[in-house]
């Protein structure tokens, strides 16, 4: 069995994986050229191949991108498996996804609420909308570092790549409609980077 990653659609950001360790690092980079190897080979005898396209739906075949699916379809064509990841901040998928979500042969979704959505209002069958979570490694990601000790002032903390869908000025209004700065003790601390600049 052999294992790649190819990246397709978005180019990828040394950004996001530079606080990374040393053989974690080497692991991404040996999967991203055994991806790029596999990908223009012909398929062995019994071969399956299987793509994780981990994005919003609107970019998987037929993409609402126009190019998108010339230059990097996902699911690629040869997939026998195709396994859609995705999420929405919201109570609901836009109505423009629900068929690229029907398409693929499994969803993974982070939680429990976001597959009853798929399974309940938009009946797809329970056994092909999985719940997988986020990871998050506890033992290097610690609620307080040095340069947050908890103290008097509450935070909140928000972290979302910059983009529209991410409601960032509902909560920044929301914020400032809440709290009064000369009179609460609260801050909003938000982590975010220029995902498509």
């Amino acid at each position: 069995m052999s294992l790649g990653i190819v990246n397709f659609a978005e180019p990828p950001k040394q950004e996001f994986t530079s606080g990374l360790g040393d053989a974690t690092r080497k692991v991404i980079r040996q999967l991203l050229q055994e991806g790029a190897k596999q990908r223009n080979l012909a398929r062995d005898e019994g071969q399956i191949r299987i793509a994780v396209c981990h994005s919003t739906p609107d970019a998987w075949v037929p993409s609402a991108f126009p190019g998108w699916d010339d230059l990097a379809p996902c699911p690629p064509p040869d997939a026998d498996i195709s396994i859609g990841r995705t999420m929405y901040e919201t109570n609901d998928f836009p109505q423009a996804w629900i068929p690229r979500l029907k398409r693929m042969s499994q969803i993974w979704v982070p939680t429990s609420f976001h597959q009853a959505i798929l399974v309940n209002k938009h009946e797809l069958a329970e056994d092909r909308v999985k719940v997988v979570h986020q990871a998050v490694n506890t033992d290097f990601f610690r609620p307080f570092t040095d340069s947050l000790k908890p103290d008097s002032t509450f935070r909140f903390l928000s972290i979302f790549k910059w983009e529209y869908r991410k409601g960032w000025d509902v909560l920044i209004k929301a914020f400032c409609l809440e709290f009064d700065p000369l009179v609460d003790d609260v801050e909003l601390v938000i982590e975010t980077n220029d995902f498509y600049l």
